[in-house]
This record gives C-alpha cells, structure tokens and sequence, in this order.
C-alpha cells in the first residue's frame, strides 16, 4: 500500500455503497480510562458527520466502571474481550467480532488498544472490509514486560501494520517509538490528538481511504470487499 495524501482524495465524489451512510465498526477492549472515552466520543461525534456507527467492546460488562454508549449509539458488548491473554475468551472474542463484521457489513473497521486491535485488525482483514485502521493511546512495548514478550508484541504489530490501512498515534512520540520498532511505514501514520475537532479531523481521513478503496478496486492480500462497493 502507497502512502495516503488525504487531499489527494478529499475532494473527490463521496464513496458510494450499498447501505446507506459509510458503515464505521470501532472496537475497543474497554470503554474505560481515557482510550474508551475517546472511542465512546467519536461514536457519538461521527454520527453528526455523515457516517453510521457501532461500538464493540469488552471489559467488566454493565457493573463495572465502564462507560454506557448514549442513546442512539449501536453497542455490541463482547464479554470475552479483555485486556489479558486467555487463549479461549480470545478465540470466543474474535469469532463474536467476526459474526457482527459479518452481519453488519462496516466500510471501516477501527480498533483501539492492543487486544482489540489485534482480534478486530485480524478479522477484518481476512473479511475483506475495505478500510482498516488502529489507534495506538500509549506505547505497546512496555518496561515492565518481558524483552520475549515485547518481541512477541512487535513481530504480532508489525505483521498487522503491514496489512493496516492506517495507523494513527494520539501523539508524535507514540508514532516515532513505533516506527523506530519497525511498526508501519512513515505513510501509513496520522497523528491525531484527542479532543476538540479529532472527530473533524477523523471523518477526513475517513473519507480519504474510503474513496481510495473505491477507486482501487481491490486491495493486496485481502479478500473481496464484503460490502460490494463500487465507486461513485
């Protein structure tokens, strides 16, 4: 995949699709702390900018500290889904993530936090959904974690950067830590803070890659687009 220039393609005619308003499906391990009210806010804001929504996430479930979605916002809670390694609620997680991406048919599959964004990233790329991204809220590899582990984190992050349509950083030094890990290509990242006007900023992009899918029928190594697009 080139480097994406949004400008290049924000001008262009709105990606066109079967169902509506371009479908964002955003995955979160956790509606709490700051990453998860950032997921929460933007499934709100992006509603107002022309796109559908839906939030899936796991965590502590309805008693516990974890944000509720407002009215209006989809939510698909995926108790499996957490922040440890448990290979048999990971598998239960991924195949619930692969059932909604299968019902729902997204034009855009975002995930936040590293085991979200591990499941969801895997899954939607194997379906074939035409854009894919991750935010990254903090670093991934951390000092208090084994140097094996880290080095399993980064084999896991670079392999599916590869495969990403975009990865964003909520600040510089979290894009130059993993760039310097060899995690994505300098063309492949967006710095997006979070607060007032990320959702703008956001649905820019958004749009961008979406009409980039269209105009590029097919992607390298994915499967056909489940939604069947065509462009406008």
């Amino acid at each position: 995949m080139e480097a994406l220039d949004p400008s290049a393609f924000a001008a262009e005619a709105p990606y066109r699709h079967g169902h509506g308003r371009p479908r964002i499906l955003r995955v979160a391990t956790r509606l709490n702390h700051d990453p998860g009210r950032h997921a929460v806010q933007m499934a709100t804001d992006i509603r107002e900018l022309g796109f559908e929504t839906r939030l899936v996430s796991g965590g502590s479930g309805p008693d516990g500290d974890d944000i509720d979605p407002p009215p209006g916002v989809a939510h698909t809670y995926v108790p499996w889904l957490g922040h440890a390694l448990r290979p048999g609620d990971d598998l239960r997680a991924t195949v619930a993530i692969a059932g909604v991406i299968r019902r729902w048919r997204p034009d855009i599959v975002h995930s936040h936090l590293p085991k979200a964004g591990t499941l969801a990233r895997a899954v939607a790329i194997q379906a074939g959904v035409p854009v894919v991204m991750h935010t990254f809220h903090d670093r991934v590899l951390k000092d208090y974690l084994s140097a094996l582990r880290n080095a399993a984190f980064s084999k896991i992050e670079r392999s599916l950067a590869a495969r990403t349509d975009a990865l964003i950083a909520v600040a510089p030094w979290i894009r130059d830590e993993l760039l310097g890990a060899g995690i994505g290509r300098p063309g492949q990242w967006h710095i997006v803070a979070t607060g007032e006007g990320c959702a703008s900023e956001l649905a820019g992009l958004y749009r961008a890659l979406l009409n980039r899918a269209a105009a590029t029928s097919t992607v390298p190594g994915r499967t056909p687009a489940v939604s069947g697009h065509v462009p406008a």
